[in-house]
């Protein structure tokens, strides 16, 4: 009797047509009602109208198997719902069969995966709308796991299926030398930073890349940043050729 009426999870017992023979404190806490007003209810009375047509089945299954453990949703006397997991097994009451439901409140549980799911959509949409290229792939062999459409726009694919599908990074670096210096200082530092290399595109043209990565030593992969820095690049080299013109030119006067 102290453990049904001290538990912080609700506690029901009602016969197998629902109606209420025993509550504790917290059911009648949570949903609003007190314990007289529990033993002229059924369990019909408490859930949503998209459960209710659900609760004599659930009720037969639970005769049947013994026990289960499933979501549903309670209204409280006020109206206002409230998400629950339900863990409902078949006892001996008072000499008759019945059920004790033993049932959680579990709104923070559903605001929290809420979240997650509003983060994960967040996630998704940078993800795929970033100006640069965004890549997982496989250490060993440069297998893409994961990529937006610019890192396909990039290569010279017109989307990310056709990337994952056909491309190995690791065959795509112009100097395979850049590729064994990259992973040999990914696995010693766990990342890289601001690392250059040439690459090939799809149809043969060659374009600088800026990498910086992060390596996952459990999952067997890289995620990391690449960027188009081809026009830097080619800035930078006529910078040097108008300044090695420029010192030939001084030369001559």
């Amino acid at each position: 009797r102290h453990i049904f009426n001290n538990s912080n999870d609700a506690f029901f017992i009602h016969d197998l047509d629902g109606n209420f023979l025993e509550v504790n404190e917290t059911a009648c806490r949570i949903l609003g009602y007190s314990r007289e007003e529990f033993l002229r209810m059924s369990v019909e009375d408490i859930d949503t109208p998209k459960m209710a047509d659900q609760a004599k089945d659930k009720i037969k299954q639970v005769e049947q198997d013994g026990e289960m453990i499933f979501e549903s949703a309670h209204m409280r006397r006020d109206k206002t719902r409230v998400p629950v997991e339900i863990n409902s097994r078949k006892i001996e009451y008072n000499e008759q069969n019945c059920i004790l439901s033993v049932v959680r409140d579990i709104t923070q549980r559903k605001q929290f995966e809420q979240a997650l799911r509003d983060s994960e959509e967040t996630y998704r949409n940078l993800f795929h709308n970033a100006q640069v290229g965004l890549i997982r792939s496989r250490l060993e062999d440069g297998k893409i796991l994961e990529c937006n459409e610019q890192l396909a726009k990039m290569f010279g694919f017109d989307n990310k299926e056709e990337i994952i599908n056909e491309l190995l990074v690791s065959l795509n670096y112009v100097d395979p030398d850049r590729r064994r210096i990259m992973k040999q200082e990914i696995q010693e530092r766990g990342e890289i930073e601001n690392f250059e290399s040439k690459f090939y595109r799809r149809d043969g043209s060659v374009f600088w890349g800026l990498y910086s990565a992060r390596l996952y030593p459990e999952k067997g992969w890289i995620e990391g940043v690449i960027e188009d820095i081809t026009e830097r690049k080619q800035d930078e080299q006529e910078l040097v050729r108008i300044k090695q013109q420029s010192q030939a030119a001084l030369k001559e006067i």
